[in-house]
């Protein structure tokens, strides 16, 4: 369960509750009274907020969807901001984003001989804009619903994982922003003096890797019924000349009958090859997990800042 809070006005905070849907349930905020769950949370987070209460403002649980629209115009009704687009509350872009818009539209209303030829360009001024925010909001979202992973971490380096969690803030940016910072972070990391934490190595149980850099060279289809030869010797040979601690191989298919094509590689052995169909089902490939498909609940309500 978190709390995210910032100031709108003096002597006003708004405050947004967020957990995971399976926290939100066995909390009991899912039969609870919107104002009753107000105050227990209000109980929760007691330290965070110094004993002060919540107060609701128009107050609900809701479940966070990105929108994004195919069109952001028909005829003269034109949509900006949270009409046309949200973005993740934790990276707080969306009253930027909508007076923003409101700038494009005017600009681009004043600038062209006509109204389509104004908000064509307008949603072409700001559809990139958006577009980059959102991904960053994702990143930032997809970061707190994985927050058990980074708690544990020592402080400074939760601090930094956190002003990063978008990606738009960089290791080099951040070392710009506040270079001692930075540097006691990659101190107490263990990183070299002058050394870019991407090439100290890597230790994952018994494998230690000499950096951190990983390939993940595409399939060429370029088996002979399934089985790998001097080609791949030469294409991986090729990746891992370029210096990278790990180069993972192209996709194995665990079948021959779950081959893409007959020049897909597979995990049976050479001295039993058997011809197979084009099903990819049974083709396996290391492959990032995808994010988390849980939604979180979040609540917001009003509070004096401290």
């Amino acid at each position: 369960m978190q709390l995210h809070g910032y100031p709108y006005a003096p002597g006003s905070s708004t405050v947004i509750v967020e957990m995971r849907e399976e926290v939100w349930r066995a909390a009991g905020f899912d039969t609870m009274p919107v104002a009753e769950s107000i105050e227990s949370c209000a109980k929760i987070f007691t330290d965070a907020l110094g004993g002060r209460p919540l107060r609701s403002n128009k107050s609900a649980w809701t479940t966070f969807r990105t929108l994004v629209t195919e069109r952001w115009s028909h005829g003269n009704v034109v949509l900006l901001g949270d009409a046309a687009h949200t973005a993740h509350f934790s990276i707080g872009s969306g009253t930027k984003l909508a007076v923003e818009d409101a700038l494009a539209l005017a600009a681009c209303l004043g600038e062209r001989a006509s109204l389509p030829e104004a908000l064509a360009a307008y949603e072409e001024e700001r559809r990139p804009v958006v577009a980059s925010t959102q991904r960053a909001a994702r990143a930032s979202l997809e970061w707190f619903e994985d927050l058990a992973r980074y708690v544990g971490q020592p402080p400074r380096r939760f601090a930094f994982n956190l002003l990063t969690r978008s990606r738009r803030v960089t290791h080099d940016n951040l070392r710009l922003r506040d270079a001692r910072f930075t540097e006691a972070v990659e101190e107490e990391f263990g990183c070299p003096p002058g050394t870019p934490p991407m090439f100290t190595p890597f230790r994952l149980r018994g494998l230690t890797l000499r950096n951190r850099v990983v390939v993940s060279p595409m399939d060429m289809y370029s088996a002979t019924d399934g089985v790998p030869g001097d080609f791949h010797l030469v294409h991986l040979g090729a990746r891992a000349l370029g210096g990278a601690g790990l180069v993972m191989t192209e996709m194995v298919c665990v079948s021959p009958e779950g081959r893409i094509t007959r020049a897909a590689r597979a995990s049976t052995p050479p001295a039993r090859p058997r011809r197979g169909g084009g099903s990819p089902a049974s083709c396996t490939r290391r492959r990032r997990a995808p994010p988390s498909a849980s939604s979180s609940a979040t609540a917001a309500a009003r509070a004096p800042p401290s």
